[in-house]
């Protein structure tokens, strides 16, 4: 049986590049769809780019992928999939 201990060291918090990451993704979301999406909506993992928003938003944001992805490249964060 494991302990908390062991349990809790498997699931750390965040690294502040992550965060920084997940906060530069979420500017600009916002600024391409013209609406103010909290960081705490996106999560950036593997180059991959999760989202946890309403199916309309998320269908403006895969419409507008490859513009997203360019400006996000700018930025020296490389997204091969948004999800």
């Amino acid at each position: 049986m494991l302990s908390i201990k062991d349990i809790l060291l498997k699931h750390k918090k965040p690294s502040t590049k992550i965060l920084e990451i997940n906060r530069l993704c979420a500017e600009i979301l916002s600024k391409t769809l013209n609406t103010p999406i909290p960081s705490s909506y996106v999560s950036y993992h593997n180059k991959t780019l999760s989202l946890s928003l309403a199916p309309t938003l998320k269908t403006e944001i895969l419409l507008q992928e490859e513009k997203i992805k360019e400006e996000l490249k700018k930025q020296d964060v490389i997204v091969e999939k948004i999800q």
